[in-house]
């Protein structure tokens, strides 16, 4: 998966096979950022691939997470 394909506004599939769970990263590096509003969508055409059970996480040292 590219991060492009992540973060981005394409319409392009983001089906990343059937094993559970799934999640990814992204290194902002030096950058922090104060989110306010997000938007997940899915992007595969299967009845059984819509979101769900997700949490959006943040840290500032990729080992101590908030939710």
């Amino acid at each position: 998966m590219l991060a492009e394909n992540i973060v981005g506004r394409s319409d392009v599939s983001t089906f990343w096979g059937g094993s559970v769970p799934q999640w990814f990263s992204l290194d902002l590096g030096r950058y922090e950022i104060y989110v306010t509003h997000y938007t997940m969508k899915h992007g595969y055409h299967l009845a059984n691939s819509y979101l769900q059970n997700f949490q959006f996480q943040g840290s500032k040292d990729n080992v101590n997470w908030v939710t």
